[in-house]
């Protein structure tokens, strides 16, 4: 967001709000030197650079660092066949707790 002010005086003051998702400290640094130079009638140091292809992903992809995006999927192990799994259901009445409550009151 920019807001000019115009005072009485005839002075101008430019505020600038920079959202850091939008561009980083030096790309809003270099804006507004930009733009101060085009205010004051000199020519811009470093033109704009508007084509965007450089930035354009590659079809296929061809990543230059191990991304796991990009790597073959890890082989699970296959099940243990001989390890069983033991379900058991337990169902305690508020008798049985407070004997077990008893109990642990003796052992303390």
């Amino acid at each position: 967001m920019v807001q000019l002010t115009c005072f009485k005086c005839g002075g101008v003051s430019l505020g600038v709000a920079n959202e850091h998702h939008l561009s980083d400290g030096v790309s809003a640094l270099h804006f507004i030197n930009s733009w101060a130079d085009i205010a004051r009638g000199q020519p811009i140091g470093i033109p704009p650079f508007f084509d965007r292809t450089l930035l354009a992903e590659r079809d296929p992809p061809h990543p230059h660092f191990s991304h796991t995006k990009y790597q073959p999927r890890p082989l699970t192990p296959p099940p243990d066949n001989k390890s069983q799994t033991t379900f058991s259901m337990f169902k305690l009445t508020r008798d049985l707790l407070d004997a077990l409550q008893a109990k642990l009151m003796q052992i303390g």
